[in-house]
């Protein structure tokens, strides 16, 4: 499978192979034939399966480049994520006369606006607030438009950013082919894409995590920082990033790590534009060793490379964000390590993760070593410590049937679910201890096939 198979045109076919792309993703094959169709397109797509080539394929085959006006408009929530989307474009049309633009905020307006006097491109690509304000400037004109794309529509969504998407939508003609980017779809969303999206193909491609491990380490309560301090004594990563919910801890733990002679980077909304490409800039270049950063700051950059993920704390709002944490490595062809720093409280949340079928792997710090924890997933599972299972509901449930009631008929009761207690906790341990027994099994597998290299 490649990407002739599509019918692109030669010179997009040689420009992919120049940058490598030989074999298109799950997502490309799914996507690229309905976008050359014109079909309206949802797409809910997990971080690193390719989507970005999976719109800009379509859209450069079909540009006309006798017509010098916009013809597509891709939109995205941050500067980094427009500014990436742009070079990738500009890689794929090496030796050709399509004109592309990239229009984001941190920028000197007046300098962008100017540069449109003459020249309106056929491909522009940017954040929406600066869209909007060139626009309203009249230098913009996106009335011609024939393919737009939203892209991390979510992430545009949480950020507040749906009245200037509004605002350009309805400066677009009614029969613009629109395709939506987005990890999750929450019905708030699905409601606002209703108004503009008829005639619309979903397609969701799942998460595939087994690229990935997700390793869980309890805190027990215990100093953070410090675990973390003896998690990184462990390995020595390509590229390690490290996920803080609260922005105000980015400075501390970077201070942590410095004084440990490592190489870090802060990655937070706060810096000023120009820092935050710098930082981005050194970052591809492989400046650092470690990053430290938010959610908003990391989410939706492909950062080649990195080898290792650790969230001190899990997000707090949305368990969604775990996965873009977490997709941030195993890429492509590559594995990789999700830590994750969690107590008792996490419980609900762990809870969730279970459902969705993440792989789970629970460990304990113990005498400075990273060892196995059996950890009792019944509460996990159920929720509520005391909410019964089937055995425990059929005794209580019996016990309620007897109208005859008999003295120390409690004692009796309890004394009963006791003894299913003790027997779903021995049989919830034998199978815990055969899981270890198998991964372990596995990694010395693993281990033997590596050194036999």
């Amino acid at each position: 499978m490649s990407f002739q198979q599509f019918n692109l045109q030669p010179w997009l076919i040689a420009n992919l192979q120049k940058e490598k792309l030989i074999t298109p993703t799950q997502v490309q094959t799914e996507i690229i034939p309905l976008a050359l169709n014109n079909q309206n397109l949802i797409i809910q797509s997990p971080t690193g399966s390719g989507k970005t080539h999976a719109f800009l394929i379509p859209i450069l085959n079909k540009c006309d480049t006798t017509i010098k006006a916009t013809q597509a408009v891709i939109i995205a929530p941050t500067r980094e994520l427009a500014q990436q989307t742009f070079n990738f474009c500009k890689a794929l049309i090496k030796d050709q006369d399509i004109t592309i633009a990239c229009l984001v905020g941190g920028k000197d307006i007046n300098r962008q606006s100017n540069n449109l006097t003459h020249n309106q491109p056929q491909i522009v690509i940017g954040t929406p607030t600066r869209l909007k304000k060139i626009y309203e400037l009249n230098m913009l004109a996106i009335t011609t438009t024939k393919v737009l794309v939203i892209d991390e529509c979510d992430m545009l969504f949480e950020m507040g950013f749906m009245d200037d998407l509004d605002f350009l939508i309805s400066k677009i003609h009614q029969q613009v082919q629109i395709m939506t980017f987005s990890a999750t779809i929450l019905p708030q969303l699905a409601s606002w894409l209703k108004k503009y999206m008829t005639n619309t193909t979903t397609i969701t491609i799942a998460n595939k995590s087994q690229q990935i491990r997700h390793v869980f380490i309890n805190r027990h309560h215990q100093d953070v920082k410090k675990q973390l301090q003896f998690l990184l004594s462990m390995f020595d990563p390509y590229l390690c990033l490290i996920f803080v919910n609260n922005k105000d801890e980015i400075k501390t733990i970077g201070d942590i790590l410095i004084k440990l002679d490592k190489k870090v980077a802060l990655l937070h909304g706060r810096l000023p534009a120009r820092e935050r490409a710098q930082t981005f800039k050194r970052i591809k270049n492989f400046d650092y060793q470690y990053v430290i950063c938010s959610d908003i700051a990391a989410r939706g950059i492909d950062i080649e490379g990195v080898s290792h993920v650790i969230s001190l704390q899990l997000p707090t709002n949305n368990m969604e964000y775990y996965f873009h944490r977490a997709g941030r490595t195993g890429r492509g062809k590559y594995s990789g390590i999700s830590y994750v720093f969690y107590d008792k409280n996490d419980n609900s949340a762990l809870r969730k993760l279970k459902n969705l079928h993440v792989p789970l792997e629970y460990y304990k710090i113990k005498d400075n070593k990273l060892v196995v924890e059996i950890t009792n997933e019944t509460i996990i599972r159920k929720g509520k410590k005391n909410q019964p299972n089937k055995e425990e509901q059929y005794i209580i449930n019996k016990f309620k049937a007897n109208k005859k009631v008999t003295p120390g008929y409690k004692k009796k009761l309890n004394r009963d679910l006791e003894a299913v207690k003790k027997e779903t906790r021995r049989q919830h341990i034998k199978a815990s201890i055969k899981k270890i027994k198998k991964t372990e099994a596995i990694a010395r597998r693993k281990k033997l096939f590596e050194e036999s290299k």
